[in-house]
């Protein structure tokens, strides 16, 4: 846009400055919305609200959503509050181009355009992560009494539906045996001399996300779940569980698959028999492989999967593909072990252990004259070793 030299003038400024109230945010969200569409046009219409917007950051943020294109359009409406809430509630900062690829997947045309339209109140840019401006705008927007009549609230649980579901669907479509064309199961992840070449064509950033923070997104759905929703569990438990662990030893984020299939068989349980019980020997295969896994991705196949009891669920619908060169008998053979982790770390016998109140720590000493604090669920050394027990 051409605009006049010294434009708007030092008397509209000070104008500005106290409709702001002196709050800097006030200002921040004025300026971007101004700047985003026709400046004088903005100004005039932000200038107009007069008193209404007057130090109130929830009028000045309904101002500007209702600005920012017609909500009464489907598809603009679907994608700016798809955005909008992925921002809000993803765990971690993602450029534009990789939250595209989650929540408008096969119609990523769909999202880029109407960011455009979203720059007074976000924050983003070519490989930048997408941010709000602001906390305040994250709390008007997603509490019912402050924003729950306008089109653009964002209900936290149906929107978080809405992102588990997107991650089932990412994961189905992206998930592959072998993704990185590793060539031989004789060396670990570690010695794999151009790992994280790999890992960096091979595994988008999408699959990256949602590999990782799948189950943090169910977590937040209602305890009365959405039939899409366990249905893309389904899917998930019983066709790419062992793709999504290969994903995470490549990664090294092994340590968190037992957290988030714990979470899954939470959220089955008394909706899906068959469903809970693969879940359950999901996490005791983790419980017993983890260590093996997190060092040698190809082992996930070749040793973890041939060492599964032959009666198992996770047998049943994964050992079928699989022609296993190495044979077990016995009561291991027929039955999970009651030994649930192994926890290594010390040099001698252990002669003291203790639980944390709420049982998510285990403290150990030991005959080395060492104390290790371990997470009881991974298994993984979260404090020490602290030299000189005795």
């Amino acid at each position: 846009w051409s605009l006049a030299p010294h434009w708007p003038g030092e008397d509209v400024i000070q104008l500005l400055a106290t409709l702001s109230g002196g709050l800097f945010i006030w200002a921040a969200t004025a300026f971007k919305f101004i700047q985003a569409f026709n400046p004088p046009t903005r100004l005039k219409q932000l200038l107009a609200a007069g008193e209404i917007i007057h130090n109130d950051l929830d009028q000045l943020y309904s101002m500007a959503l209702e600005h920012a294109g017609d909500w009464t359009n489907a598809t603009f409406s679907f994608s700016a509050l798809s955005l909008v809430a992925c921002v809000i509630l993803s765990r971690e900062p993602l450029t534009a181009e990789t939250m595209t690829s989650i929540i408008c997947y096969g119609q990523e045309e769909l999202g880029m355009p109407v960011l455009e339209f979203l720059g007074s109140v976000l924050h983003w840019g070519p490989g930048v992560p997408l941010s709000t401006l602001h906390a305040s705008f994250s709390d008007y927007i997603t509490d019912p009494n402050r924003s729950g009549t306008k089109p653009w609230f964002i209900d936290i649980n149906l929107h978080s539906e809405f992102l588990a579901t997107r991650c089932f669907q990412v994961l189905a479509h992206k998930l592959r045996f072998n993704i990185c064309n590793i060539e031989t199961s004789h060396v670990l992840n570690s010695d794999v001399p151009d790992l994280a070449e790999r890992v960096g064509t091979h595994i988008p950033e999408s699959l990256k996300y949602v590999s990782q923070y799948w189950a943090h997104h169910l977590h937040a759905t209602a305890t009365s779940p959405a039939p899409i929703v366990l249905d893309g569990l389904k899917t998930f438990a019983s066709q790419h569980f062992l793709y999504w662990l290969e994903v995470l030893s490549l990664l090294g984020h092994v340590s968190g698959a037992h957290e988030a299939v714990e979470i899954a068989q939470t959220y089955a349980q008394g909706k899906d028999q068959a469903l809970e019980a693969l879940l359950h020997e999901g996490i005791k295969f983790i419980a017993g492989f983890a260590p093996a896994i997190s060092q040698s991705m190809p082992h996930l196949y070749i040793s973890a999967l041939a060492m599964v009891p032959h009666k198992s669920v996770i047998r049943q619908h994964y050992g079928k593909n699989w022609h296993y060169r190495m044979q077990f008998e016995g009561a291991s053979a027929e039955n999970w072990s009651n030994l649930l982790k192994l926890f290594p770390g010390h040099r001698d016998s252990i002669t003291s252990v203790a639980f944390s109140h709420d049982s998510s720590r285990v403290v150990s000493g030991s005959r080395d004259f060492t104390v290790h604090i371990w997470d009881s669920k991974t298994g993984t050394v979260v404090a020490g070793p602290f030299e000189g027990h005795s």
